[in-house]
């Protein structure tokens, strides 16, 4: 729930009008998320930090001094919950933080913040593991032994490398297929997206970390992804918003059956398809959908 409330502000705050809420309605029921929170709630918390330290960092990003503390706490804060994402999201919140203060003594202040924020977990952690050698033991034997079977850093072979790498991207970007209908809607407009340079490069430093990791560390669960569905989620929540504001401004009286045909459409065919055919299924039905509300009788599409 923590994690649906962040989107729904954090992309409010990001691309404006409803993008927020679309996307928290995209997340609940993505195939990942939803399948995290069932068998394993403890990686439901990949996509709260990766959503909590973002929606931080951008009040930072837009200049705003406090920010780069509150950032610096909840980067600490999240390194305890899930420490694979303090040093995933550390370039997030390096580039967010040097925006938001001008001097170099306030910038090492809020970094001393986050050190002093991660000690606090840090070393309670590694005295009650037996000491520094101990704990590092552990943290490297455990991605050792996972990532031998899924890294070529690591010992994997190609085939199965190639494999995982399939399915992360599966299980990152399965949520794109329903994304036909807002392309059609929005085709043809000068920018397709609308999304400003400074906000893709505040995307890329969200999530591209986070694909290298999984690429050539360790990816081995659907769960696991979490820490880059959000960014997904979020540009299809964009995507909606704008779709939706295109079919408000040509209302048609066709929509409401358009509507209607297509949730029948592959509410039977979950019944009576195997889940091969449903998947290309479902990409061709909300392309077809999106081009008839276009083709409605109706007001011209502005452009």
């Amino acid at each position: 729930m923590a994690a649906l409330l962040l989107t729904v502000r954090f992309g409010g705050r990001f691309f404006g009008r409803d993008a927020g809420l679309c996307a928290a309605l995209l997340l609940a029921f993505y195939p990942s998320f939803w399948n995290a929170g069932l068998t394993s709630a403890v990686r439901v918390q990949l996509a709260l930090v990766s959503l909590a330290v973002p929606t931080s960092c951008y009040r930072a990003w837009c200049g705003e001094r406090p920010w780069a503390f509150a950032s610096a706490a909840a980067l600490a804060v999240g390194s305890g919950i899930r420490p694979e994402l303090g040093m995933l999201l550390f370039p997030l919140w390096v580039a967010s933080s040097r925006r938001a203060v001008a001097r170099w003594r306030e910038w090492f202040a809020a970094l001393a913040l986050l050190v002093g924020g991660t000690l606090l977990w840090l070393v309670p952690t590694v005295l009650l593991t037996g000491g520094a050698e101990t704990y590092l033991e552990i943290c490297w034997n455990y991605p050792k032994d996972q990532a031998s079977l899924t890294a070529p850093l690591f010992g994997a072979d190609s085939a199965r490398w190639q494999a995982t790498v399939w399915r992360m991207l599966v299980w990152t970007l399965a949520g794109i297929l329903a994304w036909g209908a807002p392309v059609a809607l929005l085709w043809g407009r000068r920018t397709l997206l609308g999304i400003a340079r400074e906000q893709w490069c505040f995307l890329a430093l969200w999530f591209v970390p986070a694909l290298l990791f999984a690429a050539l560390v360790h990816v081995g669960d659907v769960g696991q992804v979490l820490a880059m569905v959000p960014v997904v989620c979020l540009l299809g929540g964009h995507l909606m918003s704008r779709a939706r504001e295109e079919i408000e401004r040509r209302p048609s009286r066709w929509h409401g059956l358009v509507w209607v045909l297509t949730a029948t459409l592959l509410a039977l065919s979950c019944y009576l398809l195997g889940v091969r055919t449903l998947l290309l299924l479902i990409p061709l039905t909300s392309l077809a959908a999106g081009w008839l509300i276009r083709r409605a009788p109706g007001p011209a599409f502005g452009c």
